[in-house]
C-alpha cells in the first residue's frame, strides 16, 4: 500500500435555505442551519479513514471519497489552487454544510 496521509475537515460554511424549508417542511418556520457542525470546526481523519468523532454520520458519506482520494495522494488538478486542499459538501438540500479538506501529514 502506498502513502498514506491524515486528512485535516475543517467546517467552512453553514447555509440553510429558510425559502425552501418554509414552503417544504410540516414546521419550516423554525428550521434553521445545521445543528450538529459549527463554523470553523475542524476533525482530522486518519489514513484509515474512519468517521472521525464528533462528526454527522451522513456528511461523512458525501464527503468520504473525497477525502480518501487525498490521503492516499491524489488531487483534484487543474480544478484547485492548492493540490493539498479541497471544498466539497454534505448533500443536505436545505441546510448543507461545506468543508476544506487539506492533506496533512503522511502516517
Amino acid at each position: 500500500m502506498g502513502t498514506m496521509y491524515k486528512v485535516k475537515i475543517t467546517v467552512i460554511r453553514r447555509e440553510c435555505y429558510a425559502d425552501l424549508a418554509e414552503k417544504y417542511l410540516a414546521d419550516g418556520k423554525s428550521f434553521g442551519a445545521c445543528p450538529v457542525f459549527s463554523d470553523g470546526q475542524e476533525f482530522v481523519a486518519d489514513g484509515f479513514l474512519s468517521c472521525p468523532e464528533g462528526f454527522c454520520a451522513e456528511a461523512w458519506q458525501n464527503i468520504w471519497s473525497y477525502a480518501l482520494a487525498i490521503s492516499r495522494g491524489g488531487t483534484f488538478a487543474p480544478y484547485t489552487k492548492d493540490e493539498n486542499k479541497w471544498v466539497c459538501c454534505c448533500t443536505d438540500g436545505l441546510r448543507p454544510v461545506s468543508f476544506l479538506l487539506e492533506r496533512g501529514p503522511a502516517m
